[in-house]
């Protein structure tokens, strides 16, 4: 599990376009390398700051990069400094070379944002939907922008047992319950004062909560299922409802540069136990 905390001069107590932005360049990041890690924002807009962080019980180490600009090295000494005044363990010291910020890939770079042309992106009321197999990069970094995003309460969206019963490897997908649990358990890491409904998508003709609640003002969504977005705002144009501001997340790529995808980690996955049936 990896925590990230960006205590740069931008960040506020309300998410904006930069927000997210920076939250979707941090999984790019990690997409190619480690798909499966649990990289977890820990943001101002989701109520963290030093004193919170420190607190959590589960920090072992920090990341200490070469050539960290002055705010970030302070930053760092005083998570340690709280952690020793309360008797927490010490923190390990991971020294790291530093972080190039030149000619890297536009889709993965952490960029350097226009304050003036920050678009606000705070709302009460968000949705996010999704199958949530095998959790990875693209899952977590719709969850966590959600999270960041949202203010009150969180609708999420899950795709029933029943809906994937044709899908492809289909016994090596895990149940609904244990799917659910993985989303609530990581969006508490990304901002606990949540209020978070789930409910199982089921029936792809029905409507959803995002159409159904009048109330609901956002709705993430990646590249691939902002048609779905479209309809959804369609829907609620018919009842009445204002559309939903759609937040739309670039499509990640994994080390092969093709797209992230659970039915391609389950493949992995299969190969990876057979590989051991026949060595044993």
């Amino acid at each position: 599990k990896l925590y990230v905390h960006e205590c740069g001069g931008w960040h506020g107590s309300n998410a904006d376009s930069r927000t997210v932005a920076w939250i979707a360049a941090c999984f790019a990041t990690i997409a190619n390398q480690q798909p499966r890690a649990e990289l977890v924002p820990l943001l101002s807009e989701a109520g963290w700051c030093v004193e919170k962080i420190s607190g959590r019980n589960d920090l072992v180490e920090v990341c200490e990069f070469e050539g960290d600009e002055e705010h970030v090295r302070e930053t760092s000494s005083k998570l340690k400094k709280i952690r020793q005044q309360r008797g927490q363990p010490a923190l390990r010291i991971v020294p790291m070379p530093s972080v190039s910020k030149g000619e890297a890939d536009p889709g993965t770079r952490i960029l350097d944002y226009d304050v003036s042309n920050a678009e606000g992106c705070s709302f009460d009321y968000v949705a996010v939907g999704g199958t949530f197999d095998r959790m990875h990069a693209g899952h977590r970094v719709l969850l966590a922008v959600a999270a960041v995003c949202c203010t009150t309460e969180l609708y999420v969206g899950i795709t029933s047992d029943g809906l994937l019963a044709n899908k492809e490897d289909k016994d090596m997908i895990r149940p609904y319950d244990s799917r659910e649990a993985t989303v609530r358990e990581y969006l508490k890491n990304v901002n606990p004062s949540l209020v978070v409904t789930t409910g199982a998508l089921s029936d792809p003709k029905e409507p959803t909560a995002a159409s159904l609640v009048e109330s609901m003002q956002a709705l993430v969504v990646s590249e691939e299922t902002v048609v779905g977005g479209h309809a959804i705002n369609e829907d609620r144009k018919r009842r009445g409802f204002s559309p939903l501001k759609l937040i739309v997340i670039k499509l990640l790529f994994g080390k092969t540069r093709e797209k992230l995808s659970s039915t391609a980690l389950r493949q992995e996955d299969k190969s990876a136990t057979r590989s051991v049936g026949q060595t044993s």
